[in-house]
Order: C-alpha cells, then sequence, then structure tokens
C-alpha cells in the first residue's frame, strides 16, 4: 500500500514538473514576426517579461545554418529544437547577439537585467524596414529590439555581458 502511495505520489509530480515546463517556442519567421507584431502591442513591462520569456526559452532553439545557395550546415545537434532565427536587441547602443553558443549564464545574466528598474523604452522594429538592413545587416533579418536605459551607468552592465 505504502508503495502504491510513493508510486502515484511520483507520477504525480513527474507529471506537474513537464506540464509545468510546457513552452511556447517561436521557431519560424512567421512565428518570430506574429511575436514582434504582438510585442508592440503591450506595455513595457509586459514587453520586457515576453522578451525575457522567449530569451530563457530559446537556450533550447539553436539557428538553423545556410549557404546562401540553401544547403544545410549544421544537421543534427542531439535533442536541440531548431528555429529559423531571432531578433536582436540593442541595448543601451550595445548589440546583444544571442547565438548557438551563447553561455547559459550570460543569457540568465542579460534576462536579470530585463526589467523596468534598468530598461526605459523598448521599440519594436520589423524586419521589413530596408533602413534596418542598411544599419544591421544581416542581424536585422528577423527584427530588432531598441532599449533604452534608465540611467546612463547602467549601460556598463550590459556592455559587461561582451554579447556582441
Amino acid at each position: 500500500m505504502i508503495r502504491t502511495l510513493i508510486l502515484i505520489l511520483l507520477i504525480s509530480v513527474n507529471f506537474f514538473a513537464v506540464s509545468g515546463q510546457e513552452q511556447k517556442l517561436v521557431l519560424t519567421k512567421a512565428q518570430n514576426d506574429q511575436w514582434l507584431n504582438d510585442l508592440k502591442k503591450i506595455p513595457l513591462s509586459s514587453q520586457l517579461s515576453t522578451i525575457k520569456e522567449r530569451l530563457l526559452s530559446d537556450t533550447a532553439v539553436f539557428v538553423k545554418k545556410y549557404y546562401n545557395d540553401g544547403i544545410k550546415v549544421v544537421d543534427s545537434l542531439g535533442n536541440r529544437v531548431y528555429g529559423e532565427g531571432k531578433p536582436t536587441m540593442v541595448i543601451a547602443g550595445y548589440m546583444m547577439i544571442i547565438s548557438n553558443d551563447t553561455e547559459k549564464n550570460k543569457i540568465i545574466e542579460l534576462s536579470k537585467l530585463l526589467n523596468t528598474n534598468y530598461i526605459k523604452k523598448a521599440v519594436v522594429l520589423s524586419p521589413d524596414d530596408p533602413a534596418l538592413t542598411a544599419i544591421y545587416g544581416s542581424f536585422a533579418q528577423y527584427g530588432v529590439i531598441l532599449m533604452t536605459v534608465t540611467k546612463s551607468k547602467y549601460a556598463k552592465l550590459f556592455q559587461k555581458l561582451n554579447l556582441n
């Protein structure tokens, strides 16, 4: 009887742990475009929360790499999920580039700084804007999120992450 209760307890804990980790991953360009459009419509605190959520869940999403002729360079990396691309964040003038090999601890540190104590404003720029490509090149392919800091001294916190 006790074994049965312990088994039921373990199964229910595992069930809630797995179902609680369900994430909505942004994997396609269309999903990314929709995500950016939705992000434009919400207040700053919600924007930062949404960006932080995607930033943390994106640690499991690896961007497919292709040559210009469409031949895939990266084929399989274990259990990883592949996506087409991620928006570029520019915070206090520093480009935050999150790539496949960005250290998780840097992503976590960045996510901790994404709150209204440090960020004053976020402007979401669509990837369809040709001026973005002129300024940011291929980094603008999936949109750009420009953020300004509440105090100029906070810019150094983002610069120290060295994500460019």
